[in-house]
């Protein structure tokens, strides 16, 4: 955080409040925020988990969220379309990428851990990922589109 400041020399600009916190941990900074927030932006972080631990950090965030209608967690990250699971074609990964099936019934499964009702809004967008610092090219892995909308 504090290079950030430095690299867009935005220190006296920038009146945000960060907060540095493990998601998993079971107390936290993040525990201050509980109940309080109305909107969480999440790209490009659950999709880094395995489902169990998707189910952990979505349980905490969802506690971070203000209980009323429209309060809401979207996001992008990276999902296929043709089937949910794990990758395996790099040793010791343990991502989990979702397809549509499997994003909805995630979120319908905290949300029914945290005692709320969810609307899930999920859509792929149509571009093939490339990472060339991975030489990854998955003609299936795609960046899919959430938001999570309390009802």
């Amino acid at each position: 955080m504090e290079l950030g400041y430095d690299l867009f020399l935005d220190r006296s600009l920038m009146q945000a409040h960060f907060i540095a916190a493990d998601v998993f941990a079971a107390t936290s900074p993040l525990d201050q925020l509980d109940g309080t927030v109305d909107i969480i932006q999440a790209s490009s972080f659950f999709h880094l988990f395995t489902r169990d631990e998707q189910l952990r950090a979505g349980a905490k965030v969802m506690k971070l969220l203000r209980h009323v209608p429209g309060s809401m967690i979207f996001g992008r990250q990276m999902g296929r379309p043709d089937g949910a699971g794990t990758d395996s074609s790099r040793p010791g990964s343990k991502v989990y990428w979702h397809d549509e099936e499997s994003f909805h019934k995630l979120w319908n499964e905290i949300a029914d851990r945290t005692g709320v009702k969810v609307d899930v809004a999920v859509e792929f967008e149509d571009v093939v990922f490339w990472n060339s610092s991975e030489n990854i090219k998955d003609n299936q892995l795609r960046r899919l589109r959430y938001a999570v909308r309390l009802k």
